[in-house]
């Protein structure tokens, strides 16, 4: 995942959320939609044999190993916190090539990459623009950005229960800041239903395992992260965010 300014002590938080919500979620595709949206952006993004990918904000890794195997391709991670970087190291054989750094000073060469894909990681970034310039730079030209993330659907009740480390943006503002830097937007798909299918199928496994998960973190630390991610369900479910999708191209 990927902070503003000051917010690694949060970022360290959000490695056992993380894992507690790996442990309901029995796998490591996390964010909303897991592994049936992973397959979907890769389908999107034309993803081929031996491209090279970036994964920003790779988490555990699942969908950079997963990407790895079913299209044979190159794949990197970078992700700004160290946890999160050495278990994604460890989750698969040989190793994937992992970086510690911030979306917004890419440690990579101008146009390393064929593709980048990021799992609503970018909307937690403060300065939105900072990143997709970065990721605009890092890609070869005619290479494709592909990304879901939260939107907000009513700005009147947002702020209610939001995490305070969250920046988010409506479709209009994410749209704003993909022209002001230079991207081409090849297609934008409304995800506002997944992510609902998914996060009602989260409470359910929610209800299904806290125990097993009480028994392996403890009862504050479940109890936290619950908390913290609620808030995401909860909005969802409330209509207060949605999901969006957007696969666009560097020219």
């Amino acid at each position: 995942m990927l902070y503003g300014d000051g917010q690694l002590a949060e970022a360290r938080m959000d490695y056992q959320t993380r894992c507690i919500i790996q442990a309901l979620r029995r796998h490591e595709h996390i964010h909303p939609g897991g592994p049936r949206e992973t397959a979907d952006l890769y389908r999107c993004t034309g993803v081929r044999p031996m491209d090279r990918v970036l994964d920003v904000g790779c988490g555990f890794g699942g969908p950079a190993y997963w990407l790895r195997e079913v299209a044979s391709a190159r794949v990197t991670g970078v992700d700004i916190v160290e946890e999160n970087c050495i278990r994604c190291r460890k989750a698969g054989v040989p190793p994937l090539s992992v970086v510690q750094g911030d979306a917004r000073q890419l440690p990579f060469r101008e146009g390393s990459f064929d593709v980048v894909l990021s799992f609503c990681v970018l909307g937690q970034v403060d300065d939105k623009e900072a990143v997709l310039s970065e990721i605009r730079r890092v890609l070869r030209p005619g290479g494709s950005l592909g990304f879901d993330d939260y939107v907000v659907r009513d700005a009147r009740r947002w702020r209610s229960g939001y995490p305070s480390n969250e920046h988010p943006y409506t479709e209009e503002d994410w749209i704003r800041s993909i022209q002001s830097v230079g991207f081409t937007l090849r297609n934008r798909q409304d995800l506002t239903a997944s992510f609902r299918r998914d996060y009602q199928a989260f409470l359910v496994d929610l209800q299904r395992r806290r125990t097993m998960v009480v028994d392996t973190f403890g009862e504050e630390a479940v109890e936290r992260a619950v908390g913290t991610f609620r808030a995401h369900v909860d909005a969802v479910l409330q209509g207060r965010k949605g999901g969006v999708r957007f696969v666009l191209a560097r020219v």
